[in-house]
């Protein structure tokens, strides 16, 4: 007697990060120009030059935001980069993580800011994503 076990998964690509989190939103994606306003708002948060905006994961509330970018830069050069802006800008570095996924946390007195980059399966692109808001007052 012969006993089978079939697994689904087995073998089948796994979808990318991006097709794993696409949300449908209750919001239509922002413009360009839109874009260009919320992160005005968030001056003291800086990205590459060459950083492309990925507009579904815009979002922006009062007192935080979310953003989403795309480069050409490696993993690596994305985080010295936030290592020594954020100083500039006045941030404190709370926190960083490296592994496949990189995690930076960054604190002023009144805000947190982490930023979380992540090499993509495309050749030289890493996406990243910055989820900004107000700190928790400790009791």
């Amino acid at each position: 007697m012969a006993l089978f076990c079939i697994v689904p998964a087995c073998g089948k690509k796994q979808p990318s990060f991006r097709a794993k989190h696409k949300k449908k939103s209750m919001a239509p994606a922002l413009s360009r120009d839109q874009i260009t306003i919320q992160e005005a708002k968030f001056s003291d948060i800086p990205s590459p030059l060459n950083a492309v905006p990925l507009a579904p994961y815009y979002q922006a509330e009062q007192g935080g935001a979310l953003f989403a970018y795309s480069t050409s830069l490696s993993a690596d050069e994305l985080t010295t980069f936030y290592a020594h802006e954020m100083e500039r800008l006045g941030w404190r570095m709370a926190f960083t993580f490296s592994g496949y996924e990189s995690m930076l946390q960054f604190e002023k007195p009144d805000r947190v800011c982490i930023v979380s980059i992540r090499p993509q399966h495309q050749p030289s692109r890493t996406e990243w994503v910055i989820a900004t808001g107000s700190a928790l007052e400790s009791s």
